[in-house]
């Protein structure tokens, strides 16, 4: 009897982690988060967090991803389709309301993933595993972190 070879593939993710301060500024934090994500040619991109919807639009704006942003309730789900439909670009960007302890997406679908405050976000159910299991091979992954009151 003849030994069976097995060949093993590799499955390569690479994930460009960058934890940021809080995101204050939208337009300089997407060319920050995009210019860090160059490897990442576009794709789908989703935000989450509370107040997110002027990030969402300047993620959007630089032109690689369709953005969705996720909010964890419906006071903050208001708010963000006000500003997203007053800019005229609901489409590329839009918005839902979501449990964050199991993102609505399929698994290795996301390509880049932008948490405003991972730790309120974690306390709101969010996991670094549930992050992990959407994202796409070769995503990218944001983790922005509130500054602490002094």
């Amino acid at each position: 009897m003849k030994p069976v070879v097995s060949a093993l593939i590799p499955i390569a993710l690479s994930v460009c982690l960058m934890v940021l301060p809080t995101l204050a500024n939208a337009v300089s934090d997407a060319r920050v988060i995009t210019t860090a994500s160059d490897d990442c040619p576009g794709g789908i991109c989703i935000v989450l967090g509370d107040e997110i919807g002027e990030l969402a639009l300047a993620l959007s704006q630089e032109g690689r991803f369709v953005v969705q942003a996720l909010v964890p309730d419906k006071a903050a789900l208001g708010k963000a389709r006000s500003a997203i439909r007053s800019s005229g670009k609901y489409g590329p960007v839009s918005v839902d309301c979501s449990t964050y302890d199991y993102l609505p997406y399929a698994e290795n679908l996301i390509n880049l993933v932008v948490v405003d405050d991972y730790p309120n976000d974690a306390a709101k159910g969010l996991s670094i595993d549930e992050v992990f299991r959407v994202l796409a091979p070769l995503g990218s992954v944001y983790l922005g972190f509130a500054e602490q009151a002094a």
